[in-house]
């Protein structure tokens, strides 16, 4: 989970899809997928940050065309 950069507390979805060999006797797991889940709050700061740089940029682009 590390090299993913989760953090130990995180929630995630882990899923997998399993199969049953008859032969072997024995369940084969595949396609195994791990999913970051994030919280509201986190989603809104990620989005907070996100839209507050967004803003300093227009506000840069309107004091360069502002200053032509």
């Amino acid at each position: 989970m590390i090299k993913r950069n989760i953090d130990k507390l995180a929630l995630v979805r882990i899923s997998v899809v399993v199969s049953y060999d008859q032969k072997a006797n024995k369940l084969n797991f595949s396609d195994l997928k791990i999913e970051r889940l994030y919280t509201e709050d986190e989603v809104s700061k990620i989005v907070d940050e996100k839209c507050g740089e967004l803003e300093r940029k227009i506000e840069k682009i309107r004091s360069i065309i502002g200053s032509i």
